[in-house]
């Protein structure tokens, strides 16, 4: 584009007064760019060549020049030989070129000889014009003739109108006072005039923006071609975007004598662009906010562009992270699974399917991004091309994810609740048939201590016995409240005899790779809990810390010490209050426990272990046992270490000695008449022996009809009936229901392996006076007979 006027320059254009006769008598430079832009150069009544001054080549020629050269068109276009054809001033021609390209006038004359084909040279008058593109000059066309002077309007009319009527674009011209006197067939589809409309129009009123209209004349007038956009107006008023292309028609002396101008209509381009960019603009708008995230990243994982979801479930302003690595907040685990999938994509050059990836927020949580990559070429249309980079699409599944492992949790849970409620179920039936077992072998074993002196070998043999079976039935019940948890009774407990009794155990089981390491202090005062738990507790912690060390073996550390937490400390460094707790460590020097692990490790049905080797029900019921005696308990682990467990536990203000000793009286005896029943015949021997020593008279029957049948037909010959609930043919509460009809103030007795299976309450109501369950040792059951037939004798 040439000059623009200044700023603070206001004059408006004035055109020249016309000096002389006003006359057409253009030069040839006028004609020559009447013919610029898509003209019929074959209608130039000249001579035509034009050369591109980047190629150094022929690009076009009329049919009047390849007369002239004896050249056909095909052979002159494409020529780069031009010294063959043309003998021209090289200097004259080198300083034109020169002051063209630094702005100076745009056309010249020159002599020129033109070399024919088979004949002698031709001497012409060459008009030379320099075409200017926005980088430079781009080409010169020249003008060739031995013309007269132009001779008239008329003609000059008719060759101008020849020139342009052709072109595509819509061309006009005006004379330099501003006087329209042509424009061709596309001029006036552009802007709806005819010629006669715009005889009396300025051109400047074609336009929208007088100062636009100043700028292009003012440059046209200054001998100067202007190219640039403008708004102009149409007849019926619609404002248009053209590409103008303006310059001035000169005479001999070069003065601008008339203005032509190439008009391109640029309003349905415009149009076109401002839609693209509307689409564009909410292209972006769509992926800023979209509700799934996107990332573009290149080659080597740097981010290019991140949308604001994936700041949102990042946490982070990914913006800053511009040209910076993406990789820093995956979770470490799964870099290969995205390392592998990029490197398949560039090897197949194919997309991958979507995959599943966690990313570690700013705030350290774990989301999971379903991630669907896509290859981004250097040349979008061409996925044949360069590989660049990736685009991927980042949906965040946290919430599906973990109502997914959630469901599979409860799924889980569900699984283990039947398993225990089948364990549950066959504990009663373990715990009777166990029971029944151990019932003769305690009874067997505490009349055997009474025939022996209590520092005799044989009576401490014995003991251990009665010491086992015991533990045996307390195993019973610590699985029948495991299966079906109740409401457990607590009573004060020295935590050091039940230390001792799983020391004992431990000591029988545990291979010799592992050695164990007790410390246990005496001074330790008393807890309140239920002792089974207290074992359960025991354990399920040694039990672990077995498991750790089965590889390589180690030392198993368990202490007992009582200490104290001050109010200073209290909840600032164990969540429990001040006072006084017996704390029981148990530290193994096994595998260790990795920090996320020991986050879960209390987790109901969580395990590290193969399937079918744990529940994930220890630490959890642990736990549970721990929280409601109101204690506190605490890991601390390193991998490949070991682990420690400590366990707080409340004091209760009083020792073993406030207790009451236990009661050594004698017990009880009578001489009544008993009947006992029960299918066992192990349990019935041991009872008859054991009930006689106490002074009683016994009958006794392994089927339940066959007693019933004997008290029918003497119903007073008994003072009191021992039965079993569970017996085949009759249980114990059907044969009760029986006799009690018969005899209702019979005092009935009812004994049971399993104490789940009937209530006292139950049995009261039926009229039956007690409930005792197996085994019962010589003491409880020779108190409670005595206790049922006094309280009958006192009622008679």
């Amino acid at each position: 584009m040439g000059r623009r006027p200044e700023k603070n320059d206001k004059t408006a254009y004035e055109p020249p007064e016309p000096s002389g006769p006003r006359s057409l008598e253009f030069g040839e430079k006028g004609l020559l760019h009447a013919l610029e832009s898509h003209c019929d150069i074959d209608n130039i009544p000249m001579a035509y060549v034009e050369i591109d001054l980047e190629k150094i080549c022929i690009t076009r020629v009329n049919q009047l020049f390849c007369r002239l050269s004896g050249f056909s068109e095909s052979q002159l276009v494409g020529e780069t030989d031009l010294r063959s054809l043309f003998s021209i001033d090289s200097n004259s021609l080198g300083l034109f070129l020169e002051k063209t390209k630094h702005g100076g006038a745009g056309s010249t004359s020159l002599p020129v000889v033109i070399h024919r084909q088979g004949a002698e040279g031709v001497s012409c008058s060459a008009r030379l014009q320099a075409v200017r593109n926005g980088e430079g000059l781009k080409s010169l066309v020249a003008l060739l003739s031995d013309p007269p002077p132009w001779r008239q309007d008329d003609m000059e009319r008719l060759r101008l109108k020849a020139a342009v009527r052709g072109s595509k674009d819509a061309v006009g011209m005006a004379y330099a006072d501003g006087r329209h006197f042509y424009h061709n067939e596309a001029f006036s589809r552009m802007f709806g005039y005819s010629l006669e409309e715009l005889r009396n129009k300025s051109p400047q009123s074609l336009y929208n923006n007088q100062e636009q209209a100043v700028e292009v004349f003012k440059s046209i007038q200054n001998g100067e071609f202007w190219s640039g956009e403008v708004e102009m107006r149409t007849k019926n008023g619609q404002i248009i975007h053209v590409d103008l292309q303006a310059d001035g028609i000169m005479d001999a002396e070069d003065r601008v004598i008339a203005l032509i101008g190439h008009h391109t209509d640029l309003t349905d381009s415009k149009m076109t662009v401002l839609q693209l960019a509307q689409s564009e603009a909410k292209y972006k708008d769509f992926v800023e906010n979209a509700p799934i995230g996107m990332l573009i990243t290149n080659l080597d994982g740097e981010i290019v562009y991140a949308n604001k979801k994936i700041e949102e479930v990042t946490g982070y302003d990914l913006r800053d992270w511009k040209n910076s690595s993406f990789l820093p907040i995956l979770y470490p685990e799964d870099l290969p699974v995205m390392h592998q999938q990029r490197n398949q994509a560039l090897t197949t050059r194919k997309e991958v399917k979507p995959y599943v990836l966690r990313v570690v927020t700013a705030s350290g949580e774990i989301r999971w991004l379903r991630t669907i990559p896509q290859l981004v070429f250097s040349d979008a249309s061409n996925s044949s091309g360069e590989i660049v980079g990736f685009q991927n699409f980042l949906e965040d599944i946290t919430p599906t994810k973990l109502a997914i492992e959630e469901k599979e949790r409860l799924e889980k849970q569900l699984v283990q609740s039947r398993k225990m409620e089948a364990i549950g179920t066959m504990a009663g039936g373990i715990a009777h048939d166990f029971n029944n077992i151990l019932y003769p072998i305690l009874g067997y074993a505490e009349m055997l201590k009474d025939d022996l002196t209590p520092e005799s070998i044989p009576y401490k043999n014995v003991e251990e016995i009665e010491k086992s079976a015991y533990r045996a039935r307390d195993l019973v019940q610590q699985i029948l409240s495991f299966s079906r948890p109740t409401e457990q009774e607590v009573v004060p407990v020295a935590v050091q005899s039940i230390l001792e009794d799983v020391l004992r155990m431990l000591r029988a089981v545990l291979p010799s790779t592992i050695q164990i390491n007790p410390k246990i202090s005496r001074k330790c005062r008393m807890i309140l809990a239920d002792p089974t738990q207290i074992h359960q507790v025991l354990l399920n912690l040694c039990t672990n810390a077995y498991h750790a060390m089965l590889d390589q073996g180690g030392l198993l550390y368990i202490s007992l010490v009582e200490e104290h937490i001050n109010p200073s400390q209290g909840e600032s460094v164990l969540p429990i209050a001040p006072g006084d707790y017996a704390r029981l460590t148990v530290r193994d020097t096994g595998c260790g426990i990795s920090k996320d692990v020991i986050e879960r490790i209390f987790e109901p049905y969580f395990t590290t272990k193969i399937a079918g080797e744990g529940t994930g029900l220890g630490l959890a019921s642990v736990l549970a046992i721990v929280q409601k005696l109101k204690g506190h308990i605490s890991v601390e682990s390193k991998v490949g270490k070991g682990s420690a467990f400590n366990v707080y536990l409340p004091i209760i203000p009083i020792t073993q000695g406030d207790f009451v000793e236990k009661d050594i009286s004698p017990v009880p005896k009578g001489c009544e008449r008993l009947l006992i029943v029960d299918d066992e015949e192990a349990i019935i021997k041991m009872l008859a022996q054991m009930l006689h020593r106490l002074g009683y008279k016994v009958t006794c029957f392994l089927d339940s009809l066959k007693a019933c049948n004997a008290f029918f037909q003497e119903p007073e010959s008994y003072d009191l009936v021992i039965t079993d609930l569970t017996m085949p043919k009759m249980t114990g509460l059907a044969l009760a229901e029986k006799m009690l009809k018969i005899k209702p103030s019979l005092p009935i007795i009812l004994f049971t392996g399993y104490s789940e299976m009937a209530s006292s309450s139950d049995v009261e109501k039926m009229g039956v006076k007690a409930l005792l369950s197996k085994p019962a040792n010589i003491m409880d059951l020779g108190r409670k007979i005595r206790e049922v037939l006094d309280e009958q004798q006192k009622k008679q």
